[in-house]
């Protein structure tokens, strides 16, 4: 990545949409809270 830009790579693991959504959900709060995002 570019100077001043952050990634994130998640594969997130659930058997439903709802479970793998609520994975990448926290994996951006987790990067938010970090002050990387």
């Amino acid at each position: 990545a570019a100077a001043g830009v952050t990634t994130l790579n998640l594969a997130p693991a659930g058997f439903t949409l709802e479970e793998r959504l609520t994975a990448l959900r926290a994996g951006t709060d987790a990067l938010e809270r970090s002050g990387l995002a």
